[in-house]
């Protein structure tokens, strides 16, 4: 009896151990993890107290004193890095350093104007489409971004010329009295504060403009569909400006996609002979009989 014990435990163990090495060598079993997109650009200006928390690239800032550099420096990390004069702005010296704390020295508890950007994201700076400048961003040569993967973006104080192309047949025009779309045949008086560009490509042939405009402190929404085809692009033409742009290469933001991350499905059958084998070969062992 002991000794068919421990044979039906030996070949149970074996069983198991069989079950469990199908079950690893079978085709992975996927779980998927998900995860947010990251943004291509987002560049913003905001004040700060000097020393306070940025959190990012600081590609540029404005404040209240007048030398041809400064030294800028991370009071959380020790590390420094010398800004100099262009016109009203500083600019480092080389390539801008990611920041937690941003304090300039021998300047004391003032605001300072800080052109920043996402740590995430491209650097302005290395990238020469975009360039900080007084009041915000500038692009400084035509820059295409395409629909076929979806857009979204969200553009404080837009000014200037967005085409859509290859046609050129649509056009968005941003001056500070007004948003003219005249494709479409609108236009909207008013200065405008925020421009938002939609476009799915899960539900394509239209491209959304949604925001507002601002007359005498009132806010005047807007929202506008324009037809157009997967294959084209947005184009933010040349000299357009604005105060902080927040661009998704993806629809829409924050959209969770599932990524797959690599896992082993284990059946039951493995676990379980191995418990009964070991069970058995146990008793046997301490078998009297």
């Amino acid at each position: 009896m002991r000794r068919s014990m421990l044979v039906l435990g030996v070949i149970l163990v074996l069983l198991g151990g069989l079950f469990l090495a199908r079950d690893y060598s079978s085709s992975p079993a996927c779980t998927c993890a998900r995860m947010v997109p990251a943004a291509i650009i987002n560049a913003t200006i905001f004040n700060v107290t000097n020393g306070g928390e940025v959190n990012g690239y600081v590609l540029a800032f404005r404040a209240p004193i007048d030398l041809p550099a400064v030294t800028v420096t991370d009071p959380e990390t020790g590390r420094s890095t010398e800004y100099h004069r262009e016109g009203e702005l500083y600019v480092p010296v080389g390539a801008p350093l990611p920041f937690g704390r941003f304090q300039i020295s021998s300047l004391g508890n003032v605001t300072v104007e800080v052109h920043w950007q996402d740590p995430r994201t491209t650097v302005v700076l290395d990238t020469p489409s975009l360039k900080p400048v007084p009041g915000g961003f500038e692009y400084v040569q035509t820059t295409e971004y395409p629909l076929w993967s979806g857009i979204y973006a969200e553009i404080h104080d837009p000014r200037g010329v967005i085409r859509i192309s290859p046609n050129g047949t649509f056009e968005i025009v941003l001056t500070d009295e007004s948003l003219k779309v005249a494709s479409i045949n609108k236009t909207l008086l008013g200065t405008p504060r925020l421009l938002k560009l939609v476009y799915s490509s899960e539900q394509p042939s239209k491209l959304w403009l949604d925001g507002y405009v601002e007359i005498d402190g009132r806010r005047v929404g807007y929202t506008h569909g324009i037809s157009v085809g997967r294959d084209e692009l947005v184009e933010f033409e040349k000299g357009f400006k604005f105060s902080s742009m927040l661009l998704y290469g993806h629809y829409p933001p924050g959209n969770e996609t599932a990524e797959c991350t690599v896992t082993h499905s284990i059946g039951p059958a493995g676990p379980l002979f191995l418990a009964l084998g070991l069970l058995l070969i146990f008793a046997g062992v301490l078998w009297k009989g």
